[in-house]
């Protein structure tokens, strides 16, 4: 028999119990192991022994939530959102094609070549898909379709010193 506290299910699913009441079970096992009276500080090896277990059956327990989580729509992703689609002969769209177009202005006469990379906000690599030299104003420049079909802000070269998206 061991002191880790189980999981339960309860009315909102699987609830895993904290990972200080699954290191104060752990702790509490490895001293009855011994015949009880041993140091439980972390920082003795059995401490370190109990940290390690403890994180062990804590990242076991966050991932047996999230496989539990997703069985439910509202909760799936991926390939579990898939899967539940396919049940009721759905199948998901794939991502539609956009093109934005981004204002570049800095100095006068600069030209930003098609292909410039430039780095999204959301971390995403865009390239412009024409050549634009930046003039007194701002320069329109175009990116390509973004993988989700999703619009966003784009950040172009260090060249242009201000890239905004135009008001429509």
């Amino acid at each position: 028999m061991t002191n880790v506290p189980s999981p339960t299910f309860g009315p909102l699913g699987f609830i895993a119990p904290t990972e200080a009441e699954v290191l104060a079970g752990v702790q509490a096992d490895i001293d009855q192991a011994f015949g009880g009276g041993v140091n439980p500080d972390l920082e003795t090896p059995q401490g370190q022994l109990a940290t390690s277990q403890a994180a062990i059956i804590g990242q076991t327990n966050n991932l047996f939530v999230e496989y539990a989580n997703q069985v439910d729509p509202a909760f799936a992703d991926g390939r579990m959102q898939d899967a539940i689609a396919r049940i009721y002969f759905l199948t998901r769209l794939p991502a539609a094609p956009t093109a934005v177009q981004a204002l570049c202005t800095g100095l006068p006469g600069v030209v930003i070549p098609v292909g410039s990379r430039a780095r999204a906000s959301d971390d995403q690599l865009d390239a412009s898909t024409e050549d634009g030299t930046i003039g007194a104003g701002a320069t329109p420049l175009y990116r390509p379709p973004a993988a989700d079909g999703m619009k966003r802000a784009a950040a172009w070269p260090a060249r242009a010193s201000a890239v905004q998206r135009p008001a429509s």
